[in-house]
């Protein structure tokens, strides 16, 4: 009832989920390296106005809607 085919050999498997769990260990200890770092109040504050700043001046518009920059730009 079950005929489920076998996609990928098992050392594939294992090798892709050891460096999944690598990776997130890696981004972990990175995590709690810049802890400290990431309670600062100005970097977040500074992070917010460079997202409004992008946001707000219709880059993201550009981006979104294949808009040329400027009105010279020909495609």
């Amino acid at each position: 009832m079950n005929d489920v085919e076998i996609k990928y050999p098992m050392h594939v498997v294992l090798v892709k989920n050891i460096t999944l769990f690598v990776v997130l260990v890696v981004l972990i200890r990175v995590f709690i390296y810049i802890q400290d770092f990431l309670i600062n109040q100005i970097l977040w504050m500074v992070i917010a106005w460079t997202g409004f700043f992008f946001c707000c001046s219709g880059v993201v518009y550009t981006i979104l809607n294949n808009v040329p920059m400027f009105k010279m730009e020909q495609d």
